[in-house]
């Protein structure tokens, strides 16, 4: 029995609808895949950073955000830097360059913490100057001489 024209047509949309989608699923799978190597290439290594624990006896603890969501939640713990007595204060975070962050408390004892395992360095010893000294006054200059004013007498 011979197909008619119709059924051969509809065979043959078919076969073509099947390749079609076959070829989009696979150029989607390409897809979705070439987005995951480009998402892994761009990813930003996060540093470690002094996280503020509110405790004046243990103020910072180190911590390393693992991902962007993670980093973005620290960047809100703004505040000074701890000093004793403080009663708040801010994480310390290093720049970023990839993303544009400046850093957080990234100052010269921001840095001097961080590069201490988040432990507050300790201040140097109070030095206690000297008091300014001045010239030693210096002796007098001899004066001349007075004149002579009374004749010489000689006795003998």
């Amino acid at each position: 029995m011979q197909q008619t024209d119709s059924a051969r047509r509809r065979v043959t949309m078919r076969r073509r609808l099947g390749i079609y989608a076959a070829i989009g699923a696979t150029v989607t799978a390409l897809a979705v895949g070439s987005i995951g190597v480009l998402g892994a290439s761009a990813q930003v290594e996060f540093p470690d950073i002094c996280h503020s624990t509110g405790s004046n006896t243990n103020p910072y603890v180190v911590n390393h955000p693992n991902n962007q969501g993670q980093f973005e939640g620290h960047t809100e713990h703004t505040g000074p830097i701890w000093s004793p007595g403080a009663t708040e204060w801010g994480d310390i975070i290093p720049p970023i360059p990839a993303l544009n962050f400046p850093g957080l408390n990234w100052t010269a004892e921001g840095q001097a913490i961080h590069a201490n395992n988040c432990e507050p360095v300790e201040p140097p010893p109070a030095t206690t100057a000297a008091p300014p000294t001045t010239a030693a006054a210096a002796p007098p200059v001899p004066a001349a001489p007075a004149p002579v004013t009374a004749a010489a007498r000689f006795t003998g």
